[in-house]
């Protein structure tokens, strides 16, 4: 178990949520796609997570990697369900993503949180107010694979586990139109 997931120790132990940890898994990768090639895996087996800034404030968003993410369909989102209009989106910057580092201190390491590396089992990330495609838990045992906060490493798992992780938005969960449904969660 790598120590940077500890806090998820009791939860990952047990087999149902098929956990598996690979360091050094692969080439390094910093996009989905070709972390999907070199897992030797379909595209929608890959879970994406990026991290977008909207109006000065940092959102979460994991889907399948075979799913797209498009501004007109965040701006609706916003406005209808979370009441916010959105000035201005984009794609958080490294100094944003700085704030999510995760310090194991087992391994005496930082690891930093850069494009390619955001997971949703960082516990910083739960700190943001986090969407999750409903496409995720649409079969009970599936496996997905993402990367384990290293541009090499990964980690796979059944997605109902994101169900679990702590839940820090002002809002129930509400479903809305994204490339394919969505739920914030």
């Amino acid at each position: 178990m790598v120590e940077r997931f500890v806090f998820l120790k009791d939860v990952l132990v047990d087999p149902k949520w098929n956990f598996k940890h690979k360091p050094k898994a692969h080439v390094v990768v910093n996009n989905c796609e070709d972390a999907a090639q070199a897992r030797k895996i379909a595209l929608s087996q890959e879970l994406k997570s990026i991290v977008m800034n909207v109006n000065d404030r940092l959102y979460a968003f994991h889907f399948r990697g075979d799913e797209d993410l498009d501004s007109r369909t965040i701006e609706k989102y916003f406005k209808k369900i979370l009441k916010i209009k959105p000035k201005k989106f984009r794609f958080a910057k490294s100094e944003e993503l700085q704030s999510l580092n995760v310090f194991s201190p087992k391994e005496g390491k930082m690891y930093q949180v850069q494009k390619g590396t955001v997971t949703p089992l960082n516990q910083n990330i739960w700190k943001l107010y986090t969407f999750v495609s409903p496409s995720l838990f649409s079969h009970k045992n599936e496996v997905v694979y993402t990367n384990d906060g290293t541009l090499d490493g990964q980690i796979s798992f059944n997605p109902q586990l994101l169900k679990l992780l702590p839940q820090k938005n002002s809002k129930e969960r509400q479903g809305f139109e994204f490339a394919k449904a969505w739920v914030a969660s």
